[in-house]
């Protein structure tokens, strides 16, 4: 089986790059991935490419939006219509790749909901969200969602019960507290006897801040 991956950046760190990439790290060896990354360069190829995944560079819409539909195209004309093109959503803005990927015959279409309503944005782009969304919601096979936030969002709150709910892929045992690591760290940045607070994510509203 082959799937097809839109929607992951260059950046390391990022909440959907790591999701996608420990789907990698712990998939069945009949699985194949087919990362599609705008720009030039991915801080994950080197490990994309030791788990035996490929990585294929396309124009960024920012640059310009013909090359980038031009290159994914050129990326979905050089497999099956019946592998699995898996879209990552955080919003809507966007919605050309997946119309093309209709259009060229693609129907095993995958969409994963990673995030909830952005406020920050104006009314004209979440117009096109609104839009883009009531297109995508006839062409999508499959609707996947991180909580029903994003599902409203991505999909609409009508489609709750049509969405496949599924945990962050996060190895939870990365994270089992260890003091040895503990102490040293303390002691590496002079810590020690001190109360400190520890935050992960960026300082923005999504992230509760």
């Amino acid at each position: 089986m082959r799937i097809i991956v839109y929607g992951m950046t260059a950046k390391r760190g990022g909440g959907i790059e790591e999701v996608l990439m420990n789907y990698l790290r712990n998939r069945k060896k009949e699985i194949e991935y087919i990362y599609m990354v705008s720009g030039d360069h991915s801080e994950y190829s080197e490990e994309i490419e030791m788990l035996n995944g490929k990585i294929i560079y396309i124009t960024p819409k920012e640059k310009s939006t013909l090359s980038n539909l031009k290159d994914i195209a050129s990326v979905l004309n050089s497999y099956s219509k019946n592998d699995i093109i898996y879209f990552n959503a955080g919003a809507l803005y966007y919605g050309f790749p997946y119309v093309l990927s209709y259009i060229m015959g693609y129907r095993n279409i995958v969409v994963h909901a990673h995030n909830g309503k952005n406020c920050d944005r104006k009314f004209y782009e979440q117009l096109i969200h609104y839009i883009n969304r009531f297109v995508i919601n006839h062409i999508v096979r499959m609707r996947l969602s991180c909580s029903d936030y994003a599902t409203d969002w991505i999909f609409g709150r009508r489609y709750r019960k049509k969405v496949y709910k599924i945990n962050n892929a996060v190895n939870v045992e990365r994270y089992v507290f260890d003091k040895v690591k503990r102490d040293r760290f303390r002691k590496e940045h002079e810590l020690d006897g001190k109360f400190v607070v520890g935050n992960i994510g960026r300082f923005k509203k999504k992230k509760n801040h």
